[in-house]
C-alpha cells in the first residue's frame, strides 16, 4: 500500500489515523520495503507514522526491509573472474 514516506494522504497513514474501514490489529506486522527519501519533511513524516503505529501498540513489528536485508556486496570482479 502507499505510505512508506509517511505522506499524510497515503493509505497507510490514513489507516493509522483510523480514517478507513481497514485497520492494523495487534499482532499485525508492518514492513516498509523502501527507505524514505532523505529530506527533512519526508523523514519527519515517516518518523511520525512509525511512532504512531508503535504508540498505538497495534503492530507487533515495524521494520524496514532495507535495514533487514543486506545489500549484495560487489567484489569488482567480472563473471569471467
Amino acid at each position: 500500500m502507499t505510505g512508506h514516506q509517511g505522506e499524510p494522504d497515503a493509505i497507510l497513514t490514513r489507516i493509522a489515523n483510523g480514517e478507513t474501514q481497514f485497520r492494523i490489529d495487534k499482532g499485525d506486522k508492518v514492513i516498509f520495503s523502501a527507505n524514505a527519501i532523505p529530506n527533512p519533511m519526508t523523514l519527519a513524516n515517516r518518523y511520525a507514522l512509525e511512532t504512531k503505529l508503535k504508540w498505538q501498540g497495534r503492530a507487533s513489528m515495524i521494520m524496514s526491509m532495507c535495514q533487514v536485508m543486506p545489500r549484495a556486496k560487489t567484489t569488482g570482479t567480472t563473471a569471467n573472474g
